[in-house]
């Protein structure tokens, strides 16, 4: 009997409704610092004066 292994990537993506810009972090494992960056390049992509709307699916 042989055990699997796997290996995993996470991929935490955003998409501009209005406009169909996208942004996304590709990252081995996930932590607090892990999502600080991808909300971090949210915010740099989002103008002044707008708001981002982060919707989270509770996955993992």
């Amino acid at each position: 009997m042989n055990q699997q292994q796997f290996e995993y990537a996470y991929l935490f993506g955003a998409v501009c409704a209005a406009t169909g810009e996208t942004e996304a972090l590709i990252a081995p494992w996930v932590n607090k610092e892990i999502m600080q960056q991808h909300l971090d390049l949210i915010s740099k992509r989002t103008e002044p004066e707008r708001h981002a709307v982060v919707i989270m699916d509770g996955l993992g």
